[in-house]
């Protein structure tokens, strides 16, 4: 099951038809959602929760800024110099920085969230997993925690009270976990992970990126050994977005409009990689403020975004640009999916909402002054901590109704003020689709300055591939360059042919995330310990030989973690 995300929009595009039921008055806890949906869900949602901040915005409005038709510029050189470029040009260029360096990243922290992530007993929480655990905790874990809860209504002891909340909400992530660890251990799981390790390494294939940061992300991961607090999933996967994905000082130089030459910009771009470098060598470094930046960004400290960097971004967004994109930029925070389209017939103060083919939904009322346009979408609609999550009815210019999915209520006031403007996600992706941009923008500098720029992106491309070639292979120059070669051809298929990369996928989706005990591993491998631990020694083995990095590490004899 796939699905999308707009960096502009911040649209989440992930189908889940089941959200109509909701408007017959039915709650989340109610519908049996599909759990082929979560791989899917859980990867989106942290694009999502990674390009909110800084970097997401300045990477969404140079994206913006190179994805035009017009022959126009909202900036021309400030001199006729040789060397002189527009402004399109010039965000051209630190785009493929941030296709080179950023997008594998965010593409591996997102397939870490699909194989890895689990809920911790922490008092964060991850944003992908706050809202799964909105949608699939309700019905399925509803009789877990039924028993401890009317223990709990028996209980005069404040003190004990507060033992069995905190036993049932135990009981509660330990059956989220074991949900989730079900999930990645099905057929279809095991088979998308053997197509992830079997990926070629090649940077001439679009695939390779995810596959590459994958291992960089999870090299990451690897050098927090324990007792480091960033060995629990859930904090490490916080703190790669608060670390590399929120920094303000990287995210004004990305949208500045001081270097419109390309001597300049080739000091920009030099200047970014290097502060990319300080954040992941801090990352590896100062767990101690890393946990302090998670702190931060999950307390409301850093999710508004500064003024001039959003001053430079809307710039990029304007009429001139694309008419929408500053009207959804605001919006970018709010995590919305399951937009469905649907037609709206209405009536006074009321609405009634059919599906495209006419059926009726049902009817609801509707907020004061709202859009009266025929078309729009349902979809689910969460603040990016979970204290607001409601069913949305929207059209292209705002707020039709909202229901409180804590509540059931209709049009809450507080969620009427919080959504009142925001357009529909579906229709905004239909008229804001847009183009990864390769070639140089129709309007660029010819000749000499053309092959200066394309002399400098391939260069970015070369060296964003080494840093995380880097962290995925901490090995001698010579032996990466070897695993690379061999990776090239069939990924971790050439080192393990045929039923075998098959068999080290199930293994690295058994001891995925923090690891698994050696013994309930060999359970669900249906082998003995033993066995277990003499597989788990034969890939490592054979990996050593061929690129010169294992594949689980074992800081414990009987605790196995994957590194793949």
């Amino acid at each position: 099951m796939s699905g999308y995300f707009d960096p502009i929009t911040g649209v989440v595009g992930l189908e889940d038809r089941q959200i109509m039921d909701l408007l017959g008055g039915r709650s989340l806890e109610d519908l049996e959602h599909s759990d082929a949906l979560l791989r899917t869900f859980l990867h989106e949602a942290t694009h999502h929760a990674s390009v909110i901040g800084d970097i997401g915005a300045a990477y969404a409005a140079l994206l913006a800024s190179t994805d035009i038709s017009s022959e126009t510029s909202l900036i021309r050189p400030r001199q006729s110099t040789p060397m002189a470029l527009d402004m399109h040009t010039r965000d051209w260029l630190l785009f493929q920085l941030c296709q080179a360096y950023y997008v594998p990243m965010l593409e591996g922290l997102a397939v870490y969230a699909e194989y890895d992530l689990f809920s911790c007993a922490v008092d964060v929480d991850s944003g992908p997993l706050l809202h799964a655990k909105s949608i699939y905790l309700g019905k399925k874990f509803k009789a877990a925690v039924s028993a401890a809860l009317k223990r709990m209504r028996h209980v005069a002891d404040p003190s004990e009270s507060e033992t069995l909340l905190a036993e049932m909400t135990k009981v509660r992530e330990d059956h989220f976990n074991q949900y989730l660890r079900e999930q990645r251990l099905t057929g279809t799981a095991v088979m998308f992970k053997r197509q992830l390790l079997a990926t070629p390494l090649d940077r001439t294939n679009p695939l390779s990126c995810y596959l590459l940061g994958y291992l960089a992300i999870k090299g990451l991961y690897a050098r927090r050994l324990p007792p480091s607090p960033l060995r629990m999933s859930t904090l490490f996967h916080l703190g790669v977005q608060a670390t590399i994905f929120r920094d303000l000082d990287v995210a004004i130089r990305l949208v500045s409009t001081h270097d419109m030459d390309i001597n300049d910009v080739q000091v920009t771009c030099g200047e970014v990689i290097s502060r990319i470098q300080d954040r992941l060598d801090l990352f590896m470094t100062n767990g101690r403020e890393v946990l302090l930046r998670i702190q931060a960004t999950t307390t409301g400290e850093s999710k508004e975004i500064d003024e001039q960097l959003l001053s430079s971004c809307l710039f990029r967004m304007g009429r001139e640009v694309h008419p929408l994109a500053s009207n959804h930029f605001g919006y970018r925070h709010i995590f919305r999916h399951a937009a469905t389209p649907v037609l709206l017939e209405h009536s006074g103060s009321d609405v009634c909402v059919r599906a495209i083919d006419g059926n009726l939904l049902g009817h609801c009322p509707t907020v004061p002054n709202s859009d009266h346009a025929p078309q729009g979408t349902v979809e689910i609609a969460s603040t990016p901590s979970g204290s607001e999550l409601a069913l949305l009815i929207l059209t292209a210019d705002g707020l039709v109704a909202a229901r409180c999915m804590r509540t059931g209520a209709w049009n809450v006031p507080e969620q009427v003020a919080l959504f009142d403007e925001m357009p529909s996600s579906v229709l905004a992706h239909q008229r804001l689709q847009h183009r990864v941009p390769g070639a140089l923008p129709v309007n660029a500098p010819k000749g000499e300055v053309a092959e200066v720029l394309a002399d400098t992106a391939e260069q970015l491309r070369t060296l964003g591939e080494q840093v995380l070639l880097n962290l995925a292979f901490p090995v001698p120059i010579e032996i990466r360059a070897r695993a690379k070669e061999i990776l090239r051809e069939a990924g971790f298929g050439g080192i393990f042919p045929g039923g075998e990369i098959e068999e080290l996928a199930k293994y690295s989706l058994i001891f995925s995330g923090e690891g698994l005990s050696i013994e309930e591993g060999a359970r669900l491998e249906g082998r003995s310990p033993e066995a277990c631990v003499a597989r788990i020694d034969e890939f490592n083995a054979r990996a050593m030989e061929a690129i010169g990095v294992p594949l689980f590490q074992m800081t414990d004899p009987q605790f196995a973690t994957s590194l793949i």
